[in-house]
């Protein structure tokens, strides 16, 4: 009987089990992770160069700006020619650009794409001493850049004490409406884009709920002082006495608008008691104004420390300095030409409807005393 031959089957081939195509992706997530740690630490030696070099021009700045008369101001120039930083030539000088302020690369990137390249005369005079963390007493017309004026030192001082997520509220500014406050918000979001720091707009309209649930992530806030208060008041977990840099924005406004016992209550939540803490230590106040009053000494007393006084149309800084816009005088602009019409009451409004009609390709802007006569039907 012939021996048989074994016949070959057909091969089989092995599938990879569970446990191997775990490993796999474990392995891709192991890489991935190593890959955004170096990546991260990258970002961080960066940063770390680029504030240690940004503090050694604001050193030098310092320096400059104290000895610009001194006969080391040589040495000086020297030193920010290193830096490859151009600093006016003496404190009276008006600096032209923002590059020649010792700004972070993140802020200049932000002004520079919003279109921001020469400062105005509220912001070269009052920046350099907001950059170094003097409180600032500034007096400008409305519509000079008071905005800017506070918001660039605001982003520095919080770059440069490198906020984080998790250091909470660093800084807010108080503005005396709605409209202004969402103006600010916006021209914050414009220049401040190149920044990590979280920012919140709280101006009332919404539940205070939902509000309370953001409020724990902002490290930048912008806000009416009656809502502020409210929070300060009812939110739990609202700390803001580590806060580093307070803003009043038009202040005399504020003030106008009867807020002077609530901006009290909130300086008392920022500073308990008045006194200096180690987590207020150091705090900034910035107070800005279209005129000044009596009121608003007051208020400059109750929340600055040894302010600098600036007042563009004299050009005087110092710490007791009166500007011609003390006394609550309000400063005209040079080109502005002023013209008035006295009528009999009952002829008010025809005498408004002629001059309307007749300047129909002009821009112009209506002012009256109360919102029922915005919406009154007859006069249009």
């Amino acid at each position: 009987m012939p021996a048989s031959t074994p016949q070959a089957g057909p091969s089989k081939t092995s599938k990879p089990g569970p446990s191997s195509s775990n490993s796999a992706s474990s392995r891709q997530r192991d890489a991935h992770t190593k890959q955004r740690i170096k990546t991260n630490a990258l970002k961080r030696k960066n940063q770390d160069e680029e504030l240690d070099q940004l503090e050694l021009k604001v050193q030098a700045f310092v320096s400059y700006w104290d000895n610009s008369h001194n006969k080391h101001s040589t040495e000086i120039s020297d030193a920010h020619v290193d830096l490859e930083f151009t600093p006016c030539k003496d404190p009276s000088t008006l600096i032209e650009t923002f590059d020649q302020l010792p700004l972070s690369t993140r802020t200049l990137r932000g002004l520079r794409s919003s279109h921001f390249t020469t400062p105005t005369p509220i912001q070269r005079t009052s920046i350099p001493h907001s950059l170094l963390y003097k409180d600032v007493l500034g007096s400008a017309r409305t519509g000079s850049g008071k905005t800017l004026a506070f918001l660039i030192p605001l982003l520095e001082r919080l770059y440069r004490e490198r906020w984080g997520p998790m250091d909470g509220l660093g800084a807010i500014v108080l503005s005396p409406t709605r409209e202004l406050a969402i103006q600010t918000f916006n021209a914050l979001r414009s220049i401040g884009g190149h920044h990590t720091f979280s920012a919140g707009l709280v101006i009332g309209g919404k539940s205070l709920k939902d509000e309370q649930d953001r409020l724990s992530r902002m490290n930048i806030l912008i806000a009416t002082p009656g809502r502020l208060l409210q929070h300060l008041d009812s939110t739990v977990g609202l700390d803001p006495s580590g806060v580093k840099c307070l803003v009043l924005d038009e202040a005399d406004r504020l003030l106008d608008l009867g807020f002077l016992p609530t901006l009290k209550a909130i300086i008392q939540h920022i500073t308990p008691g008045g006194q200096t803490t180690p987590s207020n230590a150091g705090r900034q106040t910035l107070l800005f104004s279209a005129t000044q009053s009596p009121n608003l000494i007051q208020l400059a007393k109750l929340s600055l420390n040894d302010p600098v006084t600036v007042d563009v149309d004299s050009h005087l800084t110092g710490k007791d300095g009166q500007g011609s816009g003390a006394g609550g005088q309000v400063h005209m602009p040079a080109g502005l030409e002023q013209y008035y019409a006295v009528v009999p009451l009952e002829r008010k409004l025809d005498a408004l409807w002629g001059f309307v009609k007749s300047h129909l390709k002009m821009k112009g802007v209506v002012f009256v005393s109360c919102c029922k006569q915005v919406s009154r039907k007859e006069i249009w």
